[in-house]
């Protein structure tokens, strides 16, 4: 059972880690170069939700497998990884459930980005940069989790590699 749910952990590491990059780093960057701002908005604020939901579900699975799996896990490692895993899960849950409203209700009342007004292309950007920085955190925590899984993974197997 122990190997089905560290088998869980890797995959909810997996999701959460390669659907942020790749969403922030690829997706992102070839829709806002390809369409006109108005449309890429549209697109975004399609994905957002689902994207976001996706990080939030697969860091709190993190979190929680990562805390009960721990074992003997080196003293820092343990440590790093577990902030790591909150970090990431508060970021995450942050993004989808508190930020995300508040921008969407700004976007409501902002009408298209090329005809809005400046105070509220401001307040949007703000919003947006805040978002995006907890997306980073989450990358980072996620990338974090990742180091101390193969720090114990190193441990567990003595140095054998394969």
């Amino acid at each position: 059972m122990r190997s089905f749910f560290r088998w869980l952990l890797y995959l909810g590491l997996s999701v959460w880690l390669g659907s942020a990059v790749y969403f922030s780093f690829f997706v992102a960057a070839k829709v806002f170069s390809r369409l006109s701002e108005d449309e890429a908005a549209n697109v975004v604020q399609l994905l957002f939700p689902d994207f976001f939901l996706l990080c939030a579900v697969a860091s709190i699975l993190v979190l929680l497998l990562y805390t009960a799996l721990a074992g003997r896990t080196p003293r820092m490692a343990f440590w790093v990884g577990n902030v790591s895993a909150w970090a990431g899960a508060l970021a995450a849950s942050a993004n989808r459930w508190l930020i995300l409203p508040h921008i969407e209700r700004i976007e409501r009342a902002m009408g298209p980005v090329s005809r809005a007004p400046q105070a509220q292309l401001r307040q949007f950007g703000m919003w947006h940069g805040v978002s995006m920085s907890l997306d980073l955190l989450g990358i980072v925590a996620a990338a974090l989790i990742a180091l101390c899984l193969a720090i114990q993974a190193e441990q567990r197997d003595h140095g054998r590699l394969w």
